[in-house]
């Protein structure tokens, strides 16, 4: 059994204006075509331009119907955001973007009645608005809209921070809120080994079925995603450590090609990506108590620093490995990552960039690139705007040469200069064409006539 299509949403638009480094009406795109949502949406810009800002909106103006309203806004719960359920109005002054007297208003608008993977029938369209006022430098009031077409139920919203701490093991089994690591690094996640002792020991004990199922496709899930575990086989989950039971084997052991490790002694890679893709999959597990199978169910999953830990080829794998796995999940992430950008380029990728003449962070919804790049040629792209993609010695070199070789005429000095650089450039690695500088740079110009920008 599944869950009907008008019990979750997604996302699918955020509105910002005077939120932290944002500045003038801008607003996110979560969509593939304008309407539908993605799929995947990854997130780049360089440090402190407002990526985990964006995910905080995203989270906190998520339309509560929990009941949690007080006074003037208890008949309007079920299109009102989470954050107006915030009794000390703390996180809503950390919102308003510097400036005695500043109006900060923050939109996201949801959508539901079908599914990713193509099910379902009538979109509903859900908007949650909040309009906060701050005078005299101090939060003075909020105020807060929204508007549905019909009934919804809590949307089904999990979200990570970059830290993503490991709960050790026998730690308290609370399993905390949804969304607090990701406003909290000191949160920890759930006990990944617990759940699946617990899972195991449900379906040795009582031998059930659906218990069974969830944990076939919970080792199946881990197996595909972490590196050198070829297959669920090699997960090896056994009783916790009981005193006067001898040398038997304890805990939850992976063998790959280094041997059987106990889970709490693999990389911080290989346990973090197993707590966060562990914690999704139990929530889901939870909240969809009676369906047959609960990781194909809808949800929203928000990752700060998707990239953190991963090795490259881990990194070009996950987007795939996760989709697989949780089908109808929409994943919103960040990233600094050029080999993660290669593998959305055919997705919704974002991009926050300063405007250093506006004092503003930019939302650059479909930024200028090719499908085709190498990871050098995005390096130099305006998604990661490096130089080169060379060393800076290198780089100077090739570019010393370049100079060297416009000159119409050459010292004596320049011609041994000249003869060093040939050196050294003719040793690059197979594939160097001294024209890359040029090419470059006729790119970038005609990608900035393209989109309009006459900046360059």
């Amino acid at each position: 059994m599944s869950t009907s299509y008008g019990d979750h949403l997604y996302f699918t638009r955020l509105e910002l204006e005077n939120v932290k480094s944002f500045g003038e009406p801008q607003h996110l795109d979560l969509t593939r075509d304008g309407t539908r949502p993605a799929r995947w949406t990854l997130i780049l810009g360089e440090n402190n331009v407002g990526k985990t800002t964006l995910l905080e909106c995203l989270t906190r103006m998520r339309p509560d119907v929990a009941n949690r309203f007080e006074g003037d806004l208890t008949g309007q719960r079920g299109c009102l955001p989470e954050l107006a359920a915030e009794e000390d109005n703390s996180y809503l002054d950390r919102l308003v973007r510097n400036g005695a007297d500043v109006d900060t208003r923050i939109v996201v608008d949801m959508v539901g009645g079908f599914t990713l993977d193509g099910a379902g029938g009538r979109p509903n369209p859900i908007r949650c608005e909040a309009t906060i006022e701050r005078r005299a430098g101090k939060f003075h009031d909020a105020d807060w809209n929204g508007s549905m077409k019909r009934s919804i139920r809590q949307p089904v919203v999990f979200a990570y921070g970059a830290g993503r701490h490991v709960r050790p093991t026998g730690a308290d089994e609370t399993i905390p809120n949804p969304v607090a690591s990701l406003f909290d690094p000191a949160i920890e996640l759930i006990d990944a080994e617990n759940v699946l002792q617990r899972l195991d020991y449900h379906v040795a004990k009582f031998k059930q079925r659906g218990q069974r199922q969830r944990l076939k496709a919970l080792t199946a899930m881990l197996a595909e995603i972490l590196p050198d575990v070829e297959d669920a086989s090699n997960i090896r989950i056994n009783p916790p450590a009981t005193a006067g039971l001898g040398d038997m084997p304890y805990g939850v052991r992976v063998k790959t090609t280094h041997g059987e490790v106990p889970l709490g002694q693999l990389s911080l890679g290989y346990q973090t990506v197993t707590a966060w893709t562990v914690d999704i999959a139990w929530r889901l597990f939870n909240h969809y108590d009676k369906s047959d199978r609960p990781m194909r169910e809808p949800a929203v999953v928000i990752v700060d620093e998707i990239d953190l830990h991963l090795h490259p080829r881990w990194q070009r794998d996950l987007r795939a490995k996760l989709t697989t796995h949780f089908p109808n999940v929409q994943f919103i992430a960040t990233a600094h990552s050029p080999l993660m950008a290669q593998d959305y380029l055919d997705q919704n990728l974002v991009l926050l960039q300063m405007d250093e003449t506006e004092g503003q962070v930019q939302i650059i919804n479909e930024p200028s690139v090719v499908k085709d790049w190498s990871v050098d040629q995005l390096l130099t792209s305006e998604l990661f705007g490096l130089p080169s993609a060379r060393s800076r010695e290198t780089s100077a070199a090739v570019q010393r040469r370049l100079e060297l070789l416009d000159k119409p005429e050459l010292t004596e000095e320049d011609e041994r200069e000249l003869t060093d650089l040939e050196t050294r450039v003719s040793a690059l690695a197979p594939g160097w064409n001294e024209d890359d500088e040029v090419v470059k740079r006729v790119v970038e110009r005609t990608l900035a006539v393209v989109r309009g920008d006459r900046r360059r």
